[in-house]
């Protein structure tokens, strides 16, 4: 089943995303599935992180690859082995298993953003997993800008 996840912000805050990834066996994704194919490291970026801004009408969508992580040992301070059951000092029932900061600004290589009051963007997460291929799912955010609060 695929769901829509829309977050609202307030401009000049950070978005954490908390997601449970579930394979198609119905296991959670470790660390260790998504840093390997086959027994070893995976060639290219094992995550990627784009962001998309999403423009008015008839304008161009502006895609920005905000993180890329292709070392395996850093798979582990995105993908959890155990579920994580606390965010917040708050709880849910089941737990999560990924974990990503939308900083709401910042650079990664030539790419640099800012989340701008009065604009949507789209994050689309990839983690490329040892037997299920590539693993991809997107959110939409709203930026509220301060001045409209």
């Amino acid at each position: 089943m695929s769901q829509t996840v829309k977050i609202d912000v307030t401009e000049g805050n950070d978005v954490w995303f908390a997601h449970r990834i579930t394979l198609p066996n119905q296991q959670y994704l470790e660390n260790a599935a998504a840093a390997k194919s086959n027994g070893t490291a995976l060639a290219g970026d094992i995550i990627t992180v784009d962001l998309i801004r999403d423009s008015a009408t008839g304008s161009t969508r502006r895609v920005k690859r905000i993180a890329t992580i292709t070392d395996t040992a850093a798979v582990a301070d995105y993908v959890f082995n155990t579920l994580q059951y606390t965010f917040w000092d708050g709880y849910d029932d089941i737990g999560y298993n990924f974990l990503f900061r939308l900083t709401e600004s910042g650079t990664n290589g030539d790419e640099t953003w800012k989340l701008e009051g009065g604009n949507n963007y789209y994050i689309e997460f990839a983690v490329a997993t040892q037997n299920y291929g590539t693993i991809r799912w997107a959110n939409k955010i709203y930026v509220t800008g301060l001045i409209s609060r």
